[in-house]
């Protein structure tokens, strides 16, 4: 699974990152930290509109645009930070087979963990409640695992 802006905003990261003098600890750190947590606001954001499209392609191949027109007003905003537990409610709501398929594939699976890292991180800069103690490579590693998250979300959706 591929997310075009992510991965062009990783890199380009990784590169100043990579280009900095590391005989100044303190300015790396800062940089760093700023970078992980506008990388984590795209992250978010692209996965909001990557699920909520997924659900409305869903929703798409009932062949009904009225259906399809509700269910995309029903999705609307409804995944604002996105975590596991709201993306498995709608499941839920298109079909309990859907939610437990998901579920088990995902529950307690180092991805899982990887997606609430991320949850987790956005939720402290947006609210300053919690930590955020990600570093770039965790960052990476997280966004890595949380792609195969979409990818089962995708294949149970059928889309």
């Amino acid at each position: 699974m591929e997310f075009p802006r992510i991965d062009s905003a990783i890199e380009t990261c990784r590169r100043h990152l990579a280009s900095l003098n590391k005989t100044d600890a303190a300015d790396t750190v800062e940089l760093e930290s700023h970078l992980v947590a506008a990388m984590t606001v795209l992250i978010v954001s692209e996965y909001e509109t990557f699920i909520e499209g997924s659900f409305g392609q869903r929703g798409d191949r009932c062949g009904d645009p009225h259906v399809a027109n509700y269910v995309r007003s029903q999705l609307a905003r409804r995944f604002r930070s996105p975590d596991l537990g709201k993306v498995n409610d709608v499941l839920g709501c298109f079909g309990q087979d859907y939610r437990d398929s998901f579920f088990k594939d995902v529950q307690n699976t180092p991805e899982h963990a990887a997606w609430d890292n991320i949850m987790r991180a956005r939720h402290f800069i947006v609210h300053r409640q919690g930590a955020m103690n990600l570093t770039f490579r965790e960052l990476r590693e997280s966004y890595d695992r949380t792609k195969a998250v979409m990818e089962r979300l995708v294949q149970t959706l059928g889309v």
